[in-house]
């Protein structure tokens, strides 16, 4: 196992870093029984760059910042980790800021700051796209045409590199049908979507299992979907269809937020993982699945507790 780990840890030094494509912004956060709001840096695509990092992958992020002190916050925070934002600086434009506040069974969300979401794709994020062993895309402005475009025109042979997050983009609340309908294209050739319960009623109007079928149908090689309470599944156009509940843990639960950016880095971190051991082009099987789901759902429940498991945590510490 030791030597292992070292090559994987060699490897992780010499492979180009994952691209991780979408938001970064401030969270003005207020947990469920605090009095103040915790101001900290968010983001679906900023906390999955920043996961992958903890998990010992070089990962680089690809979005789209105001210039101004926020952005500065959320740029030294990934430089810490070792993680490169190559972000298009919008001149004159804040940041985006968010308040959350967590409720009972869900978070509310108010804007503060609109989202800056127009990356500009110049050649130094091309070429860092270009170069990835695999494409991560999550809070992307998939209702902005130019943008979709420029997403389809930069991620090339996505059925073997796209990890696409069903996440409807902050600031597209009016626009949800077109937001599904780019989803459903880039899932079309997608190797990984990662749809959640919530997000497959907000963008599809139906239970995450039938749209799971459906983005199969439409050609996604593999589905992860998370429900909460519920657990996870992974299932495949091979046939395979694992389900894992939910961690039973104790304490209650504090931070819903980024749970499922979590479970996406994980994803991304052990699909890397697996081709270095079988091959780019080797199907994940049961036992692999089923030994992600359970660690998956294991880390998301010590994440949403305000726990923070180990990056890599022995077999012992997730019995």
């Amino acid at each position: 196992m030791a030597a292992l780990t070292a090559r994987r840890d060699h490897a992780a030094g010499l492979r180009a870093p994952i691209a991780v494509i979408g938001e970064a912004v401030i969270e003005e956060f207020k947990a469920r029984h605090a009095n103040d709001r915790v101001l900290r840096t968010g983001g679906p695509a900023f906390r999955i760059a920043r996961e992958l990092a903890l998990l010992g992958h070089a990962s680089a992020l690809v979005g789209s910042l105001g210039q101004d002190h926020d952005a500065e916050l959320l740029t030294e925070a990934l430089e810490d980790l070792g993680v490169r934002a190559f972000c298009t600086l919008r001149e004159g434009e804040a940041t985006g800021r968010l308040r959350l506040t967590q409720k009972k069974h869900r978070v509310k969300r108010k804007v503060e700051h609109p989202v800056t979401q127009r990356i500009g794709f110049d050649q130094q994020q091309l070429d860092t796209i270009d170069h990835a062993p695999l494409v991560v895309v999550a809070g992307f402005a998939f209702h902005d045409r130019k943008q979709h475009r420029g997403l389809l025109d930069s991620v090339l042979q996505p059925q073997n590199r796209l990890i696409l997050d069903a996440k409807p983009p902050i600031g597209a609340e009016d626009d949800l049908v077109l937001v599904r309908e780019r989803i459903e294209r880039h899932a079309s050739s997608a190797l990984l979507v990662h749809l959640s319960a919530s997000d497959s009623e907000l963008l599809f109007d139906a239970p995450v299992d039938e749209v799971t079928s459906y983005l199969l149908d439409l050609g996604a090689r593999n589905v992860l979907a998370t429900e909460g309470s519920l657990g996870g599944r992974w299932v495949n156009r091979e046939g395979l269809d694992v389900h894992e509940p939910a961690a039973e843990l104790a304490g209650p639960v504090i931070d819903t937020v980024g749970a499922g950016d979590l479970v996406t880095a994980l994803a991304v971190a052990q699909l890397i993982e697996h081709r270095e051991d079988h091959g780019p082009d080797a199907a994940v099987d049961e036992a692999w699945a089923r030994s992600f789901l359970r660690r998956a759902m294991h880390l998301a429940g010590h994440r949403i507790r305000g726990i923070r498991q180990p990056a890599n945590p022995s077999p012992a510490a997730e019995s």
